[in-house]
This record gives structure tokens, C-alpha cells and sequence, in this order.
């Protein structure tokens, strides 16, 4: 979620430029603002969008006409351990801590730590493909469905 802020005495300029980024960006003309969709309409992926030529115009555009950025991001990383946590039977005297500690430890070594998961993913694939391991794990078919998806049933 982000947007514009513009400086009052900057406004009349940016409105004329606008008219041009529209043109340069070939979206309608009668847009009253540009939304993400309209510069990566491709979807989300990251790395398509970041190399797409009307992003790099649109990020040029904001440059050249002194515009401040503001958004807001969430860390997904971050709740994610915040869940982990919470689902672990842990003293509410070090769940902060512990939560920091892991947060950290994961962020500051996500390479290994991607490659850790993947292990994991893997014995635990080959142990699900051999005997069944972990298969209806849960009561709930759904959360069952999602497991089995994602070790590739």
C-alpha cells in the first residue's frame, strides 16, 4: 500500500508532466492516477516487474519531479515466526525475546536457511512417498489437501 506526496508549490508542474508520463507509460489518457496494475500488469512477479520499462519511466518520472513515496509493507517473514511462536508452548516472559532471537537468526541467514528448508522438504518428501509419513497428519481436510500440494500429491 503506498502513494504520492506532493509539494503545494510543485502541483501545477506535475500535472503537466503527468499528461506526458500517461503517454509514455500508453495508458488512458483520462487516468486520474497510476496503480500497479498499470505498470506490471502481468501480475506480481517480482522480477518481471522490477525489469519492466514502464516502472523504470514511472520511478524516473517521481525523480524527476521531486515526488515523495510513501507505503507501507508488512514482513511476512516476520509474522510467520510471530506464528510459529505463538503456536509453541513458551513463557510469555521470553516469547518476545524469542521471537526477535529467530526473527533474526532467520533474516540474517536466509540463504542457509532457504537451503535448510529445502532439505527438510525433501526428507520429508521422501519419507511421505515411502510410507505415507505424515499423511492425514490432521483432522482438518483442508490443511491435509495443502500438504499434500505442497509435497507434490
Amino acid at each position: 500500500m503506498g502513494g504520492v506526496v506532493l509539494e503545494e508549490g510543485n502541483r501545477e508542474n506535475i500535472e503537466k508532466s503527468f499528461d506526458t508520463l500517461k503517454k509514455k507509460l500508453k495508458v488512458q489518457s483520462d487516468l486520474k492516477e497510476i496503480k500497479f496494475k498499470n505498470i506490471c500488469g502481468g501480475g506480481s512477479n517480482f522480477l518481471k516487474c522490477i525489469s519492466n520499462r514502464k516502472l523504470h519511466d514511472f520511478i524516473d518520472w517521481l525523480l524527476k519531479n521531486d515526488i515523495y513515496v510513501h507505503f507501507k509493507m508488512l514482513d511476512h517473514l516476520y509474522y510467520a515466526i510471530v506464528d510459529i511462536i505463538d503456536s509453541l508452548d513458551v513463557s510469555p516472559l521470553l516469547e518476545n525475546d524469542l521471537k526477535t532471537s529467530l526473527y533474526q537468526i532467520v533474516y540474517n541467514n536466509t540463504d542457509n536457511f532457504q537451503k535448510g528448508f529445502n532439505l527438510l522438504k525433501s526428507l520429508l518428501h521422501k519419507s511421505y512417498k515411502k510410507n505415507g509419513a505424515f499423511r492425514n497428519m490432521s483432522r482438518n481436510k483442508e490443511l491435509n489437501d495443502k500438504f499434500d500440494k505442497m509435497m507434490g500429491f
